[in-house]
């Protein structure tokens, strides 16, 4: 849907639903209420909080990995 990548717009600029109005207005693409806002919001939000949760996870699995390859862990296996 065509919104919710200016909704992704506006929150990277740390824009509200005041923003995304007049974004929309100037474009001439009709607005949405601010309830239906707030859900895509909330939605467009949780799912970049996941893929930074996952981005994280992944990343930590490859630094444990180096450590343990290169013996840059202690006795308890944390790495140094």
């Amino acid at each position: 849907m065509k919104v919710i990548r200016e909704m992704r717009g506006i929150i990277s600029i740390s824009g509200e639903y005041y923003n995304l109005e007049e974004f929309l207005s100037g474009i001439e693409v009709p607005s949405m209420s601010s309830k239906i806002s707030r859900k895509h919001h909330e939605n467009v939000c949780n799912g970049w909080e996941n893929a930074a949760q996952h981005a994280m996870e992944k990343d930590a699995e490859k630094e444990a990995f180096y450590a343990i390859q290169h013996g840059e862990v202690d006795a308890d296996g944390v790495s140094l």
